[in-house]
C-alpha cells in the first residue's frame, strides 16, 4: 500500500479536526505513530485522502453537491447530539391505500447556533494542559523505573517509547484557518443535507448558523500541521523509528511468556480505560461544543417516503434552486407540479396530470406542509446540546 494512502479505518485526522489537537492515549495502538508521521509529513493532502477513503465519507447537498469536508467530525457531533432523541413519525392516515410502495426515510435535523463573529473561548488557561501532561510523563517515567527493577524490561521499553512520543508531540502545532467558524456569505441561514449517497435511508439536515455548518461540512477545519523544529520530515522520521521500537518491544514481551506479558496486558487495559474517559467521541464532541460556544438542537423524524422529505427540505431552505435533488428524486411532471404548489416556480410545468398523479401531488403536498410545521416547531422545542 502507498504510504501516502491512509488505511480505510483511520479516524485520527478527522478527530483532530473536531478538537484542534491530536488526541493520542497513554499507549498508542500499533500503527498510530506511523500514521501520524504521514499526517505530519503530507499535511492537508493526507487529510483529503483520509476523508475520501473512510467509511464515513459523506455527500452534501447544499445548492451544489460536494463531498463532506469533515466526515468523521460531523459524524461525531451528530452522534453526540442525537443521543436519546426519540424518532417522530410524519405520515398521513390516508396514505396507505394510495401508495403501492413505501421506503421509510429517517431525517435527523440538527439546528446549529454559534457566535460566528466572535473568537472562541478557552476552556482552561493554556498552561494547564501542558502542566498536566508533564506531570503524567513524570509519573510514567517513575513506573518505568519500577518495572526495570522488577525485570519487566519489555513493558518498561514500551512505556519509555510512549514518553518519547508524548514529549515529541509537544513539538507539533495544529493551526486553524483564518475563516474558521466565520461566515462570508451574508446573514442567510445555512441549510445542508448530508447522507452517505443518493439512495440512503438515513439523512442529516443541518440548519441554522451558516458559519458553523459551512465550517463543519464544506471548509477545512485545519490549515496546517507543522513541527516547531521547522522541518516536518525530521520529526516524522523520528515517529516512524518510535513505531518500529514499539513493535520490537511488544514482540520481545510476547516471546518472553512471563510476567512481562502480564504487565503489558495491564498497561493496555489501563490505556483503554484512559482513552475511553479522556478521548471518547462524546468527550471530544463535548469539548469542541464548549470551546467554540456552539449549541445544537437535535430532532429525528421518520418519513414514509423521500418525496415528502425532500419537499419539506426544499421549503425550509427558502431557495428556488431545485437541481440539487435531481440525483435523488428524478424530475417528472408530477414532481414539478408538487414543487409549484409548494410555491417554488417551475419553468416548464406540465398542467395535465392523470387522476392518480393528481392524488399523489395532493397527498405529498399535505405531508410536506405537515413536516415543515413540525420541523419549524422543533427549532424552538428541540433538545439543546452543548458542552457541559
Amino acid at each position: 500500500m502507498d504510504r501516502n494512502q491512509p488505511p480505510p479505518c483511520f479516524h485520527l485526522p478527522s478527530i483532530s479536526r473536531t478538537t484542534g489537537f491530536i488526541p493520542v492515549g497513554l499507549f498508542p495502538r500499533l500503527g498510530v505513530q506511523g500514521t501520524l508521521a504521514d499526517l505530519l509529513q503530507h499535511g492537508a493532502d493526507f487529510l483529503d485522502r483520509a476523508s475520501s477513503v473512510s467509511e464515513l465519507r459523506q455527500t452534501v447537498w447544499g445548492g451544489s453537491i460536494f463531498p463532506c469536508a469533515n466526515g468523521a467530525a460531523s459524524n461525531i457531533l451528530a452522534t453526540y447530539a442525537l443521543r436519546h432523541i426519540p424518532l417522530e413519525q410524519i405520515s398521513d392516515k390516508k396514505e396507505t391505500p394510495k401508495m403501492d410502495f413505501r421506503r421509510s426515510q429517517t431525517l435527523h435535523v440538527l439546528h446549529c447556533t454559534g457566535p460566528a463573529a466572535s473568537s472562541p473561548s478557552r476552556v482552561f488557561p493554556y498552561y494547564i494542559p501542558f502542566i498536566l501532561e508533564v506531570l503524567t510523563l513524570l509519573c510514567i517515567l517513575g513506573v518505568c523505573t519500577v518495572m526495570v527493577l522488577f525485570g519487566l524490561y519489555g513493558t518498561a521499553a514500551a512505556l519509555f517509547i510512549c514518553v518519547l512520543f508524548f514529549a515529541s508531540k509537544q513539538l507539533t502545532r495544529v493551526d486553524r484557518p483564518a475563516g474558521y467558524l466565520r461566515n462570508n456569505e451574508g446573514d442567510a441561514p445555512g441549510c445542508m443535507l448530508v447522507a452517505l449517497h443518493e439512495n440512503a435511508s438515513t439523512w442529516y439536515l443541518y440548519i441554522g448558523s451558516r458559519a458553523v455548518i459551512d465550517s463543519l461540512l464544506n471548509k477545512t477545519m485545519i490549515e496546517s500541521i507543522t513541527s516547531r523544529l521547522g522541518e516536518n520530515a525530521l520529526l516524522a522520521h523520528f515517529w516512524r523509528i518510535l513505531a518500529a521500537g514499539q513493535l520490537v518491544a511488544m514482540t520481545y514481551v510476547a516471546a518472553q511468556k512471563g510476567w512481562d506479558g502480564v504487565a503489558l496486558l495491564a498497561l493496555v487495559v489501563v490505556a483503554w480505560v484512559f482513552d475511553w474517559v479522556v478521548y471518547s467521541d462524546d468527550k471530544l464532541a463535548e469539548t469542541w461544543l464548549r470551546h467554540e460556544r456552539v449549541d445544537i438542537k437535535a430532532r429525528s423524524f421518520q418519513f414514509s417516503g423521500r418525496t415528502s422529505m425532500l419537499g419539506a427540505i426544499q421549503v425550509l431552505s427558502k431557495s428556488s434552486v431545485t437541481s440539487w435533488m435531481d440525483g435523488i428524486l428524478a424530475p417528472s411532471p408530477r414532481r414539478d407540479s408538487l414543487l409549484s404548489e409548494l410555491g417554488i416556480p417551475q419553468p416548464e410545468l406540465e398542467k395535465a396530470l392523470s387522476t392518480r398523479d393528481r392524488e399523489w401531488v395532493d397527498l405529498h403536498k399535505s405531508l410536506v406542509w405537515r413536516a415543515v410545521e413540525t420541523i419549524n416547531k422543533s427549532s424552538n422545542a428541540g433538545i439543546p446540546v452543548k458542552g457541559s
